[in-house]
């Protein structure tokens, strides 16, 4: 499944890409659950639009 490309996640395949992925959303820090001040820090800078 990886075609013609030899770079980024299309040159991996799927269960490769997959664990990557995981990886990169629990090492975000991008989770508001666990950080509600900037869950409202981010609430008001798209409020403020």
């Amino acid at each position: 499944m990886s075609g013609n490309s030899t770079r980024g996640f299309a040159s991996m395949d799927e269960e490769t890409r997959k664990a990557v992925a995981a990886k990169g959303g629990r090492n975000s820090g991008g989770n508001f659950k666990r950080n509600p001040e900037r869950a409202r820090a981010a609430a008001q800078k798209r409020n403020a639009r």
